[in-house]
């Protein structure tokens, strides 16, 4: 495979619209050069967009100066649409809530098959040299983190220390790996591993 410029072809860039000399960008409808990935393509009216059965469009610039796309639906600026998410977010964690609950009513089947994938890598994790009692020792911490919270009335959760699914390492499900801690905490470390 040839490089041009010490880069593979498959990185090369295709610009995604045409520049006429008038300074008007007409987009293009081919595929890139390598024909791996086809270029983005808007239409430049709403009328067109909408024809299309397009979602975005290019339009005009908005009141704060955003260049770009536009929503057909409602002509507002993609980019405004998108700082106005971040910041409502932030400001209403029970509303966050409430969306995600009625997300999970909703497409029952995804999060099922979200709990399957997880349920099928802790299988994965368990290994083959366990003994029973290594899983009696298990159930026991399951049980520790019931009675914690039911005694105190903050939710523990059993937590493993070299997490299942971790970016950098990934733990085993063995008692060695369990640990009883806060669901806050839990929460907080994710998918993480913290050296102590």
């Amino acid at each position: 495979m040839p490089i041009q410029g010490g880069v593979p072809p498959y990185f090369t860039y295709t610009p995604r619209y045409q520049k006429l000399s008038t300074g008007k960008k007409i987009f293009r409808k081919k595929f890139s050069k390598t024909g791996r990935l086809p270029c983005m393509q808007y239409k430049t009216s709403r009328k067109e967009a909408l024809a299309a059965g397009d979602i975005r469009y290019l339009g005009g610039p908005c009141k704060y100066g955003h260049k770009g796309l536009r929503y057909t639906r409602n002509h507002t600026c993609a980019e405004c649409n998108r700082k106005y998410t971040k910041q409502h977010q932030r400001k209403i964690p029970e509303r966050r809530r409430e969306l995600r609950k009625a997300y999970r009513k909703r497409y029952p089947e995804k999060i099922k098959a979200s709990h399957a994938k997880h349920r099928a890598e802790k299988l994965k994790r368990v290994p083959k040299w366990i003994t029973p009692k290594d899983i009696k020792a298990m159930k026991k911490l399951y049980a520790q983190a019931t009675r914690k919270t039911l005694a105190t009335g903050v939710k523990y959760h059993v937590d493993h220390i070299i997490p299942l699914r971790g970016k950098l390492v990934s733990g085993l499900h063995v008692p060695s790996n369990l640990r009883v801690i806060s669901a806050k905490e839990n929460l907080v470390k994710n998918n993480t591993y913290i050296c102590e």
